[in-house]
């Protein structure tokens, strides 16, 4: 099971919401939201994600290498 699994199981049971009383990262959703778009546009290299959301390349690297790392 991935970061990413992980994470969605926990929203989608309504977990993940508690999870940034306890420090979750504020970025998880956007994290999330952009390994959800990698997901769906598997061509898109990282540079055209970066682009489409706006942001860096490394953050978009970032996130997509943690949520698709194994959960422990």
């Amino acid at each position: 099971m991935t970061h990413y699994e992980f994470l969605l199981a926990k929203r989608l049971s309504g977990e993940l919401r508690q999870w940034y009383q306890y420090g979750l990262a504020p970025q998880t959703e956007q994290w999330m939201t952009y390994y959800e778009y990698s997901l769906s546009h598997p061509d898109e290299s990282q540079l055209e994600i970066a682009n489409h959301f706006g942001r860096g390349h490394s953050t978009i690297q970032r996130a997509l290498q943690f949520m698709s790392t194994p959960h422990r």
